[in-house]
Order: structure tokens, then sequence, then C-alpha cells
């Protein structure tokens, strides 16, 4: 009824209110973070809660909850999901999942498991299918993907995909501090918390500065991302710094990565190369009038 009324679908249980403590202590668990309608099939849509996962709910039909990823966080902090749906050519829906899971330790100060990217091609079959598409390995085109939210997932983590083509997918998080001067560690990126991926989430190069020395960056928390209605190679970035927006025109850097001032090598120079083999040759600042 255009939003005169509303009623409850779906509930589950949150976190109990803590009365002995200022803010009552219950964060997310069970917060609904995203929704979307499948752009196939306007009966069906997707949405997300904090510690339960991802769930499709079609016509007056019981929500399936279709990726449950983790489970409750251990922590009690929340895990976080978020989804992007993409009509395919064969009519069926393909369904990006975004799973903000904590960051576990591995040997020699690596991360083990992180948050991650999956993709179904059948989001509507009765039990979708999902392609693992990040991996903790370095080197490989899955690292490129894996841990982008790092420990802010459930304040950093949007995901989207273009109108125009399924196969073009954008997710955001935190700057990996790490790996830019001057903070400690290997300066193999332009911080990586905007990634794009041009083939279906295979591999992810780095939108967070341009492609000039120095360079434009956005803010370090990256909120909301669009792909522009009428141009999808025009990206709009939203962070809590404001809104840049790529030119449109992308550029192969990693000829970069071997600037000595970058002084890489072995498997942090095989990481640079593919980080900034298209990246943005101009970012645009938007925050005039804002």
């Amino acid at each position: 009824d255009g939003g005169a009324s509303f009623q409850l679908r779906f509930n589950l249980p949150q976190d109990a209110v803590d009365p002995n403590t200022p803010n009552g202590n219950d964060f997310f668990k069970g917060g609904v973070t995203d929704i979307e309608y499948d752009p196939a099939d306007a009966n069906t849509l997707y949405f997300t809660m904090f510690d339960y996962g991802v769930f499709r709910l079609t016509g007056g039909g019981a929500p399936q909850n279709i990726y449950a990823g983790a489970g409750p966080d251990p922590a009690g902090f929340g895990i976080r999901y978020e989804v992007a749906a993409a009509e395919l050519s064969n009519g069926k829906t393909r369904l990006y999942v975004y799973d903000g899971r904590n960051e576990v330790a591995g040997p020699g100060g690596s991360i083990a498991d992180g948050s991650r990217v999956l993709r179904s091609d059948d989001a509507r079959a009765a039990t979708p299918a999902f392609l693992m598409l990040s991996s903790p390995t370095r080197g490989t085109p899955g690292y490129t993907s894996f841990d982008i939210c790092a420990q802010q997932c459930s304040y950093d983590m949007p995901i989207a995909v273009s109108p125009n083509d399924p196969d073009v997918v954008m997710i955001g998080g935190q700057t990996q501090y790490g790996e830019l001067p001057p903070y400690a560690g290997a300066d193999k990126s332009n911080g990586r918390n905007v990634m794009l991926s041009r083939n279906a989430g295979e591999l992810f190069t780095d939108m967070s500065g341009e492609a000039k020395d120095p360079f434009e960056a956005n803010h370090p928390d990256v909120q909301i991302l669009a792909f522009h209605p009428m141009n999808a190679n025009i990206l709009f970035i939203g962070s809590d710094g404001g809104i840049v927006r790529t030119s449109g025109s992308y550029v192969n850097d990693s000829s970069d990565c071997s600037d000595p001032d970058r002084n890489l090598s072995g498997l942090n120079l095989t990481e640079c190369q593919m980080f900034l083999s298209f990246i943005p040759d101009d970012l645009i600042t938007m925050n005039a009038g804002l």
C-alpha cells in the first residue's frame, strides 16, 4: 500500500538486554543489514541478518536460510552479511554474498580466516550452491577479495553489482594500513578499501587510489558503493569522509610495483601487480555542498 502500513514477516532472537550496562549491551544479533529484490523475479527478495546469514523470501512463504556462514559470533559482537543480486542471460539470478566473519590468526602473523566473497549462479534454486571466491592463500586471485573488511566488518562491508553486467562487482572495507607508507609492512597496494572485479569475483583490483603520485584516495572507512546507472564504468564510493567517484577510465598501473620506493619482491610484488593491474586514472571528490 505504498508504505502506508507495515507488517512483521520475520524475526529471530536477538541479544538479551543487560540492565547493568549503560547501553544494554544488545548490539547486532538479529539485525537486518541488507534487503534486495530479485532482479529476475519481483516476488522474491533476499535479506541478511547479523549472526544468522542470508535468507530468501518468496511470496507469502516462510523465509529460507540459504547461507548460514560461520554461525553466531563467538566474540558476541555479531557476524555481518551483505548481498548483491544480478540477472544472468539464462534468466537465473546470480547472488554475491559478502561474509564478514572474524579474523582468525595463522602462523607467522598471517590471517588463516577472515571475510570472504561467495557466488551462486542460481539463487532461486531449491538449495543454492555457493562458490567460494576468496582465499587466504597469498599470491592467488582469491586473495584479492580475502579479509577486505578485516576487523571492522560490522561497520565497513558494502557490496554492489553492475546494473549492466553481472560479472562486474565491487566490495568495500577498511583501509589496509600496513600496505601503505608510512605504516609498517610492504607497500603493495593503494589501500584496498574498495576492490572491483570484472570476471564474476575471480580477481579484484584496487579502486582506493588513482594512478597518480601522489594520489587522491577515499576515506579509510567505506560504507556504500554504487554504479552510475547510465555509465557503469563510473563508480561512486561513499565513506565517512563523503563521496568520491571514478572518472570512468582505468589503467594498468602494475609497473608502479617495481618502483624502488615500494621495495617489493616475491609474493608482495606478485600481489601488488594483481592489485594495481586495473585502477582508476582519476578519483574525483564530490563533497562540495554536502
